[in-house]
């Protein structure tokens, strides 16, 4: 059997072990994301130790971990190191140091959801003689909908402590809670794209046909055709050809194109713009830069404690000194 350790992002200094099942044997390394249960939740953890020899504990009562998220680990050994000894200096549990590795909103929880049907909750929301009652309002939503998750049944009851009721409404055969797995925040990021459906010279030997009563289509067959690889976001190829998407909705139609979802990077683009100044340092802030230079030159671990008023210049010391260490 392979046993991990794992941190999680809590202020708990400790780590948690766990069992792999069989089927994530190979996938199983140091850096690597896990889903896995942590009492009554199911968080987002980081493996920082893998052992064939079982921890000193029962084995049943080792639970298992549910997925592996990465293909590739987001540490490796050294880093980890650099976390364990960050954690130390600044007083925080392990897994809180791994986080920072972890992109905001990527990270699978537990969620708690809600179930009913309408059949169900008509037959009692009949017996209900107070309409100003929590069960009442989640018997109304369950009316609408037949599925939510408690956080949302929170927000738009009012009710805080909604789990209270919706427990006891589950003992009475009213709906059913179950623990389900919340999607990260942050999801891959998706465009629409267009390509040509047929070859080429199909494309070609068509277009007269079409040339005088569709010539915006004709216009967006050529567009298209002359992208080198066939294909072309949506929203780009319609501004190039300044033209309307019923015509290129024509061309779908009569199987000349096809649109599909295509993975894509997120690209930042800068628009903060400064003229750039040739900034001249003062003799203070020249002796601070040369002091703490010689320790980022040779590589050597030291604190310092740099003294000075708003507006003094220490940011600028900051600066020249992240130009150095870069």
């Amino acid at each position: 059997m392979k046993f991990i350790e794992v941190a999680f992002p809590l202020p708990v200094d400790s780590l948690f072990s766990y069992s792999v099942p069989m089927d994530l044997y190979e996938e199983v390394e140091i850096g690597k994301r896990v889903v896995a249960p942590f009492g009554q939740r199911t968080l987002t953890g980081f493996i920082v130790s893998i052992s064939n020899t079982p921890p000193e504990t029962e084995l049943d009562k080792i639970k298992k971990i549910v997925r592996i998220l990465d293909k590739h680990p987001v540490f490796d050994k050294k880093k980890l190191k650099f976390f364990q000894w960050l954690s130390s200096y600044y007083l925080s549990s392990l897994g809180e140091a791994v986080k920072l590795t972890d992109p905001y909103g990527t990270s699978i929880q537990s969620e708690k959801q809600v179930y009913s049907d309408k059949e169900t909750i008509s037959k009692f929301i009949e017996n209900e003689k107070n309409r100003n009652t929590s069960r009442y309002k989640v018997m109304e939503l369950l009316l609408k909908k037949d599925k939510y998750t408690v956080k949302q049944l929170q927000n738009l009851t009012g009710v805080k402590s909604i789990l209270v009721p919706l427990k006891k409404m589950e003992q009475e055969g009213i709906l059913t809670i179950e623990d389900g797995l919340a999607k990260p925040r942050v999801r891959t990021k998706t465009e629409r794209f267009v390509k040509l459906a047929l070859p080429l010279e199909e494309i070609y030997a068509i277009i007269p046909e079409i040339e005088k009563r569709s010539p915006k289509q004709v216009a967006l067959l050529l567009k298209l055709a002359s992208f080198r690889t066939k294909e072309a976001p949506t929203a780009k190829l319609l501004k190039l050809a300044n033209i309307s998407s019923s015509a290129l909705n024509s061309l779908a139609e009569k199987g000349l194109v096809e649109f599909y979802e295509k993975v894509v990077e997120r690209v930042y683009h800068e628009t903060y713009t400064e003229t750039l100044k040739d900034i001249k340092l003062t003799k203070d802030q020249e002796n601070v830069i040369e002091t703490v230079s010689e320790h980022i030159t040779t590589k050597s671990f030291k604190t310092f404690l740099l003294h000075g008023v708003t507006g003094s210049g220490k940011t600028q010391v900051y600066i020249e000194l992240i130009k150095k260490a870069l």
